[in-house]
């Protein structure tokens, strides 16, 4: 089963495929925000708000938090598509010009 916006990102260049899938990206995207999360809030609760005297629950930290971690996937994986995009059209203008021998 193939995800959103799969096209040519999967097919293969040669021998090589030229990037990742949408759901390799996601997959990698929330792997990385993700542990991004567990990070930012033990840093919050436990250097931050102790230095600068921030007064928030645990609860009010995870939700913080929670919004901020949405707004970093969808903010890395419109990034990751659009530079992914970008190489593979790269790629495919590459591929035509060595194969009308410009290169």
């Amino acid at each position: 089963m193939k995800g959103p916006s799969t096209r040519a990102c999967d097919e293969p260049v040669g021998s090589l495929r030229t990037g990742q899938s949408w759901w390799e990206s996601a997959l990698e995207n929330v792997l990385n925000v993700g542990s991004g999360v567990i990070v930012a809030m033990l840093a919050w609760h436990f250097i931050i708000t102790p230095i600068w005297g921030f007064k928030l629950t645990i609860y009010e930290n995870f939700k913080l938090t929670v919004l901020m971690t949405v707004i970093s996937l969808i903010r890395g994986m419109i990034w990751r598509r659009y530079f992914n995009n970008r190489m593979v059209t790269r790629m495919g203008q590459w591929k035509k010009r060595k194969k009308l021998n410009l290169l």
